[in-house]
């Protein structure tokens, strides 16, 4: 009876972890497209070639970083929405994960921005940085799986059974 009520629960919040994922996509995606320029409501503009590709010419740089932006967001809406849709349930560590994969995607949809002009500083400092981090994450990542095949016999290591 509890293990029933348990995968009942399980199943819910798979399903509220869905929709939670699918509204933040779409907000990233409104939050994409919603700084695009709207052609001028002039009286005398007329929707011509002319027109339309002097306004493509003026905001050329902005549709094509609302384009990338969508590309992007959608990439990951359908990598997500696969994953997502061959589960039956889910539990704590998984939904933990998939809010750290949005948290990720809002900061590079709310807080990147990227000036006009980008001129390539490259100091001491941020080399140093970028190569501590870089071990500091792979030290972990490696860690964890090293961890549990280190409890292993090496015959079923090899074979790449599971205890």
């Amino acid at each position: 009876m509890a293990e029933a009520v348990e995968l009942e629960r399980q199943q819910r919040q798979l399903s509220r972890l869905e929709t939670l994922m699918d509204v933040m996509f779409a907000l990233m995606l409104f939050r994409v497209l919603a700084p695009l320029p709207l052609p001028r409501a002039e009286e005398d503009w007329v929707w011509t070639f002319g027109a339309l590709g002097e306004f493509f010419m003026e905001e050329g740089s902005a549709i094509l970083m609302a384009i990338i932006g969508v590309i992007l967001i959608v990439v990951y809406w359908l990598q997500n929405n696969k994953l997502l849709g061959n589960l039956v349930r889910t539990n704590g560590t998984h939904v933990a994960f998939c809010i750290a994969q949005l948290v990720f995607l809002i900061f590079y949809a709310y807080g990147m921005a990227i000036a006009e002009k980008i001129f390539p500083v490259y100091s001491l400092g941020l080399i140093i940085t970028t190569t501590l981090l870089i071990f500091i994450v792979a030290t972990i990542v490696s860690f964890i799986p090293a961890r549990k095949i280190s409890r292993m016999k090496p015959t079923d290591a090899i074979r790449g059974k599971i205890q």
